[in-house]
């Protein structure tokens, strides 16, 4: 089971990471300035994505290493063992349930974060921008929600926090190095929620910002795409 956990964890991080990449070149300063925007949202916007990969690194690199000291044993496998604190529970008989449906959350964001790039193209930026070809894109995960890229977002966080949540993993069960355990269970979570609230803020942003651009085109968009990020729901 053990590589079967490497596995989950190497997808689910993969996909982490794309779903926290920028696709396009960020957009001209003159583009950006166009929009205001909260000073607070702004911060946020540049230092949360790169934050937040890196910080996921420590943990994902954590269980692949544990994985491969275990497979592989000699003096610098043990090393590696006692370094990261592991724990004989962190090995699984059978994969949790909780950790199996937060890589397949976190694949499936990440997934769907790709399609959102791939349909919008350029348009897609992590800034609120406004360029002069701008154009109302109502296909592919468009046409399911008006948001579906921050539907994928969410469902990629929730997913590697579901994941490294499970017992047995290296943030849970390690017997070392707790302060920065500790940090990270802290420190990603909070910044995790932050993102979240800024990117809950964007969506009525966003509705306004391209309602007074494409005006009729975008209430006819919005009357028959009624939903912000899940069908039926919100």
């Amino acid at each position: 089971m053990s590589w079967l956990k490497l596995g989950l964890h190497l997808t689910s991080y993969y996909a982490f990471r794309v779903s926290l990449s920028n696709p396009a070149p960020n957009a001209p300063k003159s583009d950006v300035d166009a929009i205001e925007k909260p000073t607070l949202d702004v911060t946020l916007n540049s230092l949360c994505p790169p934050t937040l990969k890196n910080l996921l690194a420590i943990p994902a690199l954590a269980e692949v290493a544990i994985v491969l000291a275990l497979h592989y044993p000699s003096a610098e496998s043990t090393r590696v063992l006692e370094f990261l604190g592991y724990s004989p529970t962190s090995l699984w008989s059978e994969p949790p349930r909780l950790a199996l449906a937060g890589a397949a959350l976190a694949v499936l964001g990440g997934l769907a974060r790709k399609w959102c790039y791939r349909t919008l193209g350029k348009h897609f930026t992590f800034q609120l921008a406004l360029r002069p070809d701008h154009k109302l894109v109502t296909d592919g995960p468009y046409a399911i929600v008006r948001h579906p890229g921050y539907t994928a977002f969410f469902a990629s966080c929730t997913g590697m926090l579901m994941l490294h949540a499970t017992p047995g993993s290296w943030v849970r069960g390690a017997q070392a190095l707790e302060p920065l355990r500790l940090g990270l269970a802290v420190v990603w979570p909070s910044l995790m929620l932050m993102a979240w609230s800024m990117l809950a803020r964007r969506l009525s942003a966003e509705d306004q910002f391209l309602r007074k651009h494409f005006g009729k085109v975008w209430d006819d968009y919005a009357a028959r795409v009624r939903y912000w990020l899940v069908p039926g729901l919100i």
